[in-house]
């Protein structure tokens, strides 16, 4: 078994102002500024839903050039913008992965609306979107193939992932339940979106993530004023989430 580095609650997190105005900032996410706890150099690090690459590339920045950063992201044209900033930045550390990642190897079909908006996975039932007006919006579908972690993790030649983030609105269970080996073998930390809505729209909920990882071992924290703070369920106004491996 892979020791997990251990996340240090009081290193690198901003003041609570910070914090407030990047809750407010659309795709910034407060996360980043935890990276510097939970990342170091040589490390090996997964981005599940890279998207523009602003959790890649800082944890490119952290892991160096001896660390590896596997970076999937779904959507073909972020996947270019990925590959893009890669060259322009020497990231060699860098592989980008254009596909999705679920429970089992197939297809997937994502639902990418003609206006930029998070609502890109396809709601798959009647009333089952996230209940915005941005989701109602006129969008094209797309087929991409989908793997696993666990298969992407041994495609790749990863013995020993360091962390893991997962932002895929709503798919988060469906990538863990693809990951047993990774999460019981190498005990990776994890950093999740966890927003009941789009939890819903795909048959699941924040409640059930969190026990689902309880069984795994894993223990939720959430980003207080002066770090990390153990939770243990799901908050009404909190959707990011750091789960720290025991044992």
């Amino acid at each position: 078994m892979v020791p997990a580095r251990p996340a240090d609650p009081g290193r690198d997190l901003p003041s609570p102002r910070v914090r407030r105005f990047v809750d407010r900032v659309p795709f910034l996410d407060k996360e980043l500024f935890v990276l510097r706890s939970l990342v170091g150099p040589g490390d090996t690090v997964i981005d599940v839903g890279a998207a523009g690459g602003a959790h890649t590339f800082v944890a490119a920045d952290l892991v160096g050039s001896t660390g590896r950063v596997l970076a999937v992201e779904a959507r073909a044209g972020s996947a270019r913008l990925l590959r893009g900033w890669r060259r322009i930045l020497g990231a060699d550390q860098v592989t980008v992965v254009h596909g999705a990642v679920g429970r089992d190897t197939g297809e997937l079909t994502l639902r990418v609306p003609l206006v930029p908006t998070r609502s890109h996975a396809d709601p798959g039932r009647e009333g089952g979107d996230d209940g915005t007006l941005l989701a109602r919006l006129p969008a094209r579908t797309r087929t991409v193939g989908m793997t696993t972690l666990d298969h992407l993790v041994a495609t790749h030649g990863l013995d020993a992932v360091d962390v893991v983030k997962v932002d895929v609105e709503g798919g988060e269970p469906d990538v863990l339940a693809g990951a047993t080996r990774l999460l019981d073998e190498q005990r990776p930390t994890l950093i999740l979106e966890v927003f009941d809505p789009f939890l819903r729209r795909t048959g699941t909920s924040a409640a059930g993530l969190f026990a689902d990882l309880s069984g795994h071992g894993y223990v939720p924290h959430r980003f207080g004023d002066d770090g990390l703070v153990v939770v243990d369920q799901p908050l009404p106004d909190e959707h990011n989430y750091v789960f720290v491996p025991t044992g």
